[in-house]
């Protein structure tokens, strides 16, 4: 008996179709050049003009609209170096001068929230700065364990200082160095001078003076009209004098507290290797190197940060 196979029309010419109805080859090919474009638009995306992105920043700023998070119980504005590099730059460029104080931006990290919360006064302070930057990988780590928003990275003033001073090498942006005493702060100046030969220094002034002499360097400074003041007096003295005069600043761009800077910038002080920076041991480091001045101090302070960074963390 001879079997007969059934034939089926089949034409190898002719494309097999999906259930959308168009060919195969071509519904696979929309799809490749869908990821295809959105993968060239995540490129341009990231490789915008930094200055470019800062607008829109500056727009979002001036409309109290810059993303937050609650963290440890301070709120905390979620950028990276860059944006606010890119934020300070726009804010120096398109702020009405004289018109209004300027704003002032601090940082937090787990000793400041520690401190703030032991410190109802110095929780003020902060509550009054205009933005606080996240300088400290608990911080970060919390942001990723409780908080739908996440941080970032961390910008430790020490690394952001170096995002804005390219950004203001480019764009003309000027300077005023206030802090530390006046050894530190020319040796500072002095190489910040030798690693951005363009970027202009319009004064500086070291950070220990007195009430009465004050006035006298606020005017000064107000004259000059620097678009950034890079202020390092120590917490919480660095806030109150932002706080105190910044209604005597109004030709100034922003002011900037900043710590321990001049003293990494002149060399004083050194860095934590990378790894200990990236795995949150800076903290680790610094107590190595003055264990007695800093073990009472972290003894206590790590305990209530990470209390607070466990339960008073989240989005906003």
């Amino acid at each position: 008996m001879q079997l007969r196979w059934k034939s089926t029309d089949v034409n190898v010419n002719k494309p097999m179709r999906a259930r959308g109805g168009l060919p195969i080859c071509q519904n696979r090919c929309a799809r490749g050049e869908v990821i295809m474009n959105a993968r060239l638009l995540a490129e341009k995306d990231k490789c915008a003009d930094p200055l470019q992105r800062g607008v829109d920043l500056y727009k979002s700023f001036r409309n109290n609209a810059l993303p937050k998070i609650l963290i440890g119980g301070l709120i905390g504005t979620v950028l990276s170096r860059e944006e606010w590099a890119s934020l300070f730059i726009n804010i120096a460029k398109y702020r009405p001068r004289s018109l209004e104080s300027p704003p002032f931006f601090s940082s937090l990290n787990g000793e400041v929230i520690s401190r703030c919360y032991c410190d109802p006064t110095l929780r003020q302070l902060f509550n009054q700065s205009d933005g606080l930057a996240i300088d400290g990988m608990s911080a970060v780590f919390a942001s990723r364990i409780f908080a739908s928003r996440r941080i970032p990275e961390r910008a430790a003033t020490t690394d952001l200082f170096h995002n804005v001073a390219r950004l203001a090498e480019r764009n003309g942006t000027t300077m005023y160095l206030l802090g530390a005493s006046a050894e530190q702060n020319r040796r500072a100046a002095d190489a910040i001078r030798r690693r951005y030969p363009n970027l202009q220094i319009l004064g500086q002034h070291h950070g220990y003076f007195t009430t009465a002499e004050s006035e006298g360097i606020v005017c000064d400074i107000d004259r000059l009209g620097p678009d950034i003041v890079w202020i390092a007096m120590g917490v919480p003295r660095e806030q109150e004098f932002c706080i105190r005069h910044q209604h005597a600043l109004k030709n100034v761009g922003l002011l900037k507290t900043s710590g321990g800077l001049f003293d990494f910038l002149s060399g004083l002080r050194t860095r934590a290797p990378q790894w200990m920076q990236i795995a949150g041991l800076e903290w680790l480091h610094r107590l190595y190197l003055e264990p007695t001045r800093l073990f009472a101090r972290y003894a206590v302070t790590n305990i209530v940060a990470l209390w607070l960074l466990i339960t008073r963390t989240r989005s906003l």
